[in-house]
């Protein structure tokens, strides 16, 4: 069974629960930022976060580059 659909899945799940968290959060200002503006912050935050950390998994980056374990085990 093929399981190459699991990571477009999590990236829209993430996606759409880090849209909900900064509408809540930002909820209460007086000016709220446009929706373009959260659209592209999840954007990059999410979706090009996620596809460098599965690029980084699958091929050997130099240590730190893909998680912050690795990171901390400097």
């Amino acid at each position: 069974m093929s399981t190459s659909w699991h990571f477009p899945v999590f990236m829209l799940a993430s996606f759409g629960a880090f849209i909900g968290i900064l509408r809540v959060s930002l909820n209460q200002r007086s000016e709220r930022p446009a929706a373009a503006t959260a659209l592209w912050v999840a954007t990059v935050v999410v979706i090009l976060g996620m596809v460098f950390a599965q690029i980084g998994g699958s091929t050997e980056l130099p240590c730190g580059c893909t998680t912050g374990v690795d990171g901390a085990r400097v």
